[in-house]
């Protein structure tokens, strides 16, 4: 909970982000080592459809950070950057009412003027997801983690999942956030 936990409906953005404090001097600080039994290859995790572990990949858990900022409002700013980027990434041939998915639908869905008519209203949360934790020195690190699990297909939810198309949008998302210059974002094992 401390190092991942966030609450509230916007909470995938960072805005729900939350830090466990020690009520007393008797209370130990939160600081351990990500559990490995929460880390799990992400193409074996897409053979869910519930965010269940971090992902991780060759290089590690799938888990990257901001520099340290001296604000919540910076912090902000460069998640909601890094956010922009991972969206323009993947560009839309169709509006509404499109036939089929596109790559971009796989994040999360809806997308504004670019619904897809055989999902109707259903909602695909994004798993990759956001949080603004603490540094010791009082500055605020932006964490950005990957939760993969492959979109339901249900009668409530009709996505009808194509996952090697789901697996190739992963894929460059992943590309993207280890391409950003290491004075803008880091992986990080914790």
């Amino acid at each position: 909970m401390n190092h991942y936990g966030t609450l509230g409906g916007r909470s995938r953005n960072g805005w729900g982000s939350f830090s466990l404090v020690p009520a007393d001097d008797a209370t130990p600080i939160i600081d351990a080592a990500l559990d490995p039994s929460l880390v799990r290859p992400w193409r074996e995790a897409l053979a869910l459809d519930w965010p269940h572990a971090i992902g991780r990949d060759a290089s590690g858990p799938l888990i990257w950070q901001t520099e340290a900022c001296q604000d919540w409002k910076t912090v902000m700013r460069h998640l909601a950057e890094i956010k922009i980027g991972l969206r323009t990434l993947f560009k839309f041939t169709t509006g509404k009412g499109a036939r089929q998915p596109e790559s971009r639908h796989w994040l999360s869905y809806p997308v504004t003027n670019h619904s897809v008519s055989s999902w109707g209203n259903a909602r695909l949360p994004n798993s990759l997801r956001f949080k603004v934790r603490p540094c010791a020195d009082g500055k605020l690190r932006g964490l950005i983690f990957h939760v993969p699990c492959l979109p339901p297909d249900t009668a409530t939810a009709r996505f009808r999942p194509d996952r090697a198309a789901i697996e190739d949008v992963w894929q460059r998302v992943h590309t993207f956030l280890d391409q950003q210059p290491a004075t803008t974002l880091t992986r990080t094992s914790v």
